[in-house]
């Protein structure tokens, strides 16, 4: 892949981009990764392979994997109530949610909602400790108890159930977990939940009159934002609440192993197989929910196209991840045995961008 033909300032200029980076995976294969841009536009510093990158809600399918690797393991049953499962869950909900499964959080299809919870409570300072996550998922579920009617919602919450009930099971904490179940065996070794204070964490970004920019200013004032640069606000460091649901950092590399993982059940050519065939089968199959409406068809951590605009019509798994300063895409296609990301600095459409520069690479 070259730099210079796929990934330039051009593109960067085009979308408001300070810094892009992107992995193309291809099975069998090392990734191979690209950079251009800024880390931060403050200070001049170039974005290279070695910067942390917020890779946001691009967490959920790697949660997933875990959840599915602990239901092989006896851990977890996928289709039993949570509330028999999780401590944490039991009777914090409305009685209709009593029988709601691990199955149908992991595809959104449990009816949580994220309303009422506003960007500043789901956000930290580095340096203030990250809550238990079982009481803390008490304390949100029990503010939550009038939930959406079951069926297929995106939802946040949700996973940071999962994350609960894996730190439960494991006995563990879920940085702990995920690095010693899937992050080490696929090769992501400098992928964290969440950066330290000291750690070259890339500058977040967002445009000043983008979506984004005014609703964070609506609901928080100054508090994420730490000047700006021309046509772009600065985000200050903040780490989330509850990461199971969007908080892995880490470079670029990384997320092509992590992807090639998915996608193959290995990080590179020769490693341990951390995720079995039938676990990414299962990320791979749609969801059985009749509420669901076509365009919204999920799988166990993935949403789902049963043709690709960027593949002449073979199905494609896909999530995004959006945050304040970082906005990033991940697309997997299991039949082709290839897949793409990208991590932006800014708020910027990264579905448009991952499709483009994935179809540069199938046609090239």
């Amino acid at each position: 892949m070259s730099g210079g033909d796929v990934v330039n300032e051009n593109m960067l200029l085009a979308r408001s981009i300070p810094g892009l980076a992107i992995t193309v995976v291809r099975a069998g294969r090392p990734p191979s990764c690209e950079v251009v841009g800024l880390a931060d536009l403050r200070t001049r510093e170039a974005l290279t392979h070695d910067s942390l990158l917020r890779w946001y809600s691009l967490t959920k399918p790697v949660v997933a994997a875990a959840v599915l690797r602990a239901a092989e393991q006896g851990r977890v049953a996928l289709d039993a109530p949570l509330a028999a499962q999780l401590r944490a869950w039991d009777g914090a909900l409305s009685t209709r949610h009593a029988t709601v499964t691990p199955r149908e959080l992991l595809a959104h299809a449990g009816g949580l909602r994220d309303r009422q919870l506003h960007a500043a409570a789901w956000f930290r300072e580095p340096e203030v400790p990250r809550p238990e996550a079982a009481p803390a998922l008490t304390g949100l579920l029990r503010r939550h108890r009038r939930l959406a009617r079951r069926g297929t919602r995106y939802s946040n919450l949700g996973y940071v159930a999962l994350g609960a009930l894996l730190e439960q099971v494991h006995a563990a904490p879920l940085e702990t977990l995920l690095r010693t179940e899937l992050l080490e065996p696929w090769g992501a070794t400098r992928t964290t939940l969440g950066a330290a204070a000291e750690a070259p964490l890339a500058r977040g970004h967002l445009r000043r009159r983008g979506s984004m920019a005014v609703l964070l200013r609506l609901l928080t004032g100054r508090r994420f934002v730490d000047g700006r640069v021309g046509k772009h606000l600065l985000m200050r460091r903040r780490e989330l609440m509850h990461p199971a649901h969007g908080g892995l950092v880490g470079p670029i590399g990384d997320l092509g192993r992590v992807l090639h993982g998915l996608l193959t059940g290995a990080g590179t050519p020769g490693d341990t197989e951390a995720l079995s065939s039938s676990a990414r089968a299962q990320q791979a199959t749609p969801f059985d929910d009749p509420s669901a409406r076509r365009s919204e068809k999920r799988t166990l951590g993935f949403q789902f196209r049963s043709s690709a605009p960027e593949s002449a019509g073979d199905p494609v798994l896909f999530h995004g991840g959006r945050g304040p300063g970082f906005t990033a895409e991940m697309r997997v296609l299991p039949e082709r045995g290839v897949a793409i990301g990208v991590v932006g600095n800014a708020d910027f459409d990264a579905r448009a961008a991952a499709i483009e520069l994935l179809r540069a690479q199938l046609d090239g």
